[in-house]
């Protein structure tokens, strides 16, 4: 990984083609209410990269995570999106799955119409098929996304905009 000022950054690769391709960037210092937290180098470790995919361990003295950066399928072939999640979920070690996890993700799915302690109702919309697959991977890893909660969100829902302007929920 490398550093850019302030910054960690680390990255997978894209495509042949130049598609895709994941980058996560994490402060080298979190201030926090006990002082502040240094993160060198030694206290990351990329676990596993591809175009879709950044797994990022985080083990530090006063703070261990697993970070993860995803760009799930947008395509209409539901079994190899329900793969895709498969194999992400095989990517991650037995060994952390009590960790803390903090997932980005461009799910490219909408949810909401069905709740559970993963998705709230907050700011929902018609959860599709590729948001039925994402909405059991985050069930079944017992995560939650906090923008689905009004408790936890404040200002807009929409996080992408098409070139026709029409706009989305699909990240969180």
């Amino acid at each position: 990984h490398d550093v850019f000022g302030s910054f960690h950054v680390f990255s997978s690769p894209a495509t042949a083609r130049g598609c895709n391709g994941m980058q996560l960037w994490f402060a080298r210092t979190l201030h926090t209410s006990q002082g502040p937290i240094q993160f060198g180098h030694e206290h990351f470790r990329i676990l596993h990269g591809d175009e879709r995919r950044l797994i990022v361990r985080l083990r530090h003295p006063s703070l261990k995570l697993l970070l993860i950066v995803l760009h799930a399928p947008s395509e209409d072939d539901f079994e190899v999106v329900r793969q895709w999640w498969t194999t992400t979920s095989s990517l991650i070690p037995s060994g952390m799955a009590s960790w803390t996890w903090f997932v980005m993700c461009d799910a490219n799915s909408r949810v909401g119409s069905m709740q559970s302690k993963a998705i709230g109702s907050f700011g929902a919309t018609t959860e599709n098929e590729r948001g039925a697959i994402f909405h059991e991977w985050l069930c079944s890893h017992g995560l939650w996304l906090p923008q689905t909660f009004e408790q936890s969100h404040i200002g807009p829902h929409d996080t992408w905009t098409h070139p026709t302007l029409a706009r989305a929920r699909i990240d969180f």
